[in-house]
């Protein structure tokens, strides 16, 4: 698939079963990873027009010390 607007996936082939299936942000990830979602749309924007990226991190990207 080529072009603006698609959906892809892809998995660390050593780690099978790291992407859920049929859902994007389950409430256990598998290898204990941590589910975010970026979102380069505003705030205002329809839903219809969101784009959105799910990402499954090793640490979440704000880790307090």
């Amino acid at each position: 698939m080529s072009g603006f607007g698609n959906e892809f996936s892809s998995e660390d082939p050593r780690c099978p079963g790291a992407l859920p299936e049929g859902q994007n942000n389950p409430q256990v990830c598998p290898y204990g990873l941590y589910a975010e979602q970026l979102s380069g749309s505003a705030f205002t924007c329809p839903r219809s027009s969101n784009r959105r990226s799910w990402l499954y991190r090793i640490l979440p990207s704000a880790c307090h010390k």
